[in-house]
């Protein structure tokens, strides 16, 4: 009964009976009764949403642990040191909820952790293009008295600042015509049995090595190594499209290299003559590319204002990358490289025996 009266607030029978039904049927019942259910399911999980918001801005949540949850609107945060906690404000000052502070030293970066990262020093984050903003923002909110500008404080751990490349493969073009050359290579022989055959070992498949050479430095996270996926063209009857991972020092004039195959061997079993020699002839296109790329080195997480005496309030404020530079190219700076890429193509295969 309960469900019902909670229905009719939203459905009459007479809205009801328009489908169909007679008024006071067991059909408008079951109606009325599934149109409840499904009503204060959808109730309920509101409920559930709202209150889990209201305990995570309001109790002191590690902050890494709700860091996905908080929007894009949170650019900077306050040290309340006595109380060992965070407080994240919006862009228009408006406190969004605090969380504590969580120092443990195994909070970090999954992507640093899988190599696409690297520690982002201070003196890198004044080199980016949107610094202004940053500065600007600080002196803005708290003022431009004596302060200290660090990153990734041992203290806390969990704010970061890093230098990071794309998760997805870096194009790498190739600049000119590939210089092809076809060939046959002579594959091991093999002698014929009393059986009628002999094992010919033929290999198939694609190639390619490839020596690169860093042209140009990005300004941010020089001399640091950082693991990258190049993503190579394909060209038609020259080389497939392929995909490798490789590590790259953001070094002038330092070299790399990347090696890709989908080459196998397998043994042909090939009538012959007991006694008689037997060899595949493998014709072969080994091709040269002249490459180029480009590596997009980009600045996220926290620069840190510690002053000396305290202004709005605390002494330490963290100011968000993205949420003040929400333009990726301006908290952005590329590593560009050069080189060659040696492809070998196995075309097809031919038995010889004498």
């Amino acid at each position: 009964m309960g469900d019902e009266r909670f229905a009719s607030t939203i459905w009459k029978e007479s809205d009801i009976s328009k489908l169909g039904f007679t008024s006071g049927s067991n059909c408008i019942k079951a109606v009325v009764s599934s149109l409840a259910s499904i009503v204060w399911t959808m109730f309920a999980f509101r409920i559930k949403v709202a209150l889990f918001l209201v305990v995570m801005r309001v109790s002191a949540l590690p902050f890494s642990q709700v860091a996905r949850l908080v929007p894009r609107t949170v650019t900077h945060i306050a040290v309340d040191e006595d109380a060992g906690q965070y407080l994240a404000f919006e862009g228009d000052g408006t406190l969004y909820g605090t969380y504590s502070i969580d120092n443990s030293t195994t909070v970090q970066s999954e992507r640093r952790a899988a190599g696409i990262c690297t520690q982002l020093s201070a003196d890198d984050a004044k080199k980016l293009h949107g610094w202004n903003l940053i500065e600007n923002y600080a002196n803005e909110n708290w003022g431009t008295g004596s302060r200290n500008i660090v990153t990734n404080p041992p203290e806390y751990l969990d704010r970061p600042a890093h230098v990071c490349v794309d998760g997805d493969p870096i194009p790498v073009r190739m600049t000119d015509d590939p210089n092809c050359l076809a060939h046959n290579i002579k594959g091991k022989g093999k002698l014929a049995g009393s059986s009628g055959f002999a094992e010919v070992e033929v290999t198939n498949g694609f190639k390619s090595e490839s020596s690169l050479t860093v042209t140009q430095v990005a300004t941010i996270g020089v001399s640091n190594t950082i693991g990258v996926q190049l993503g190579f063209e394909g060209v038609a009857d020259v080389s497939e499209e392929f995909t490798v991972s490789t590590e790259i020092t953001n070094e002038d004039t330092k070299t790399f290299s990347s090696e890709y195959s989908t080459e196998e061997s397998f043994i042909l079993h090939y009538n012959a003559p007991e006694g008689k020699m037997c060899h595949a002839n493998m014709n072969v296109s080994t091709c040269i590319l002249q490459v180029e790329g480009k590596v997009p080195y980009t600045a996220e997480g926290w620069v840190w204002f510690n002053y000396e005496k305290k202004t709005e309030g605390h002494l330490k404020w963290a100011v968000n990358i993205e949420g003040v530079v929400p333009n990726v190219d301006d908290r952005s700076s590329f590593l560009e490289f050069r080189g060659s890429t040696t492809s070998d193509t196995h075309l097809d295969y031919t038995v010889e025996c004498v």
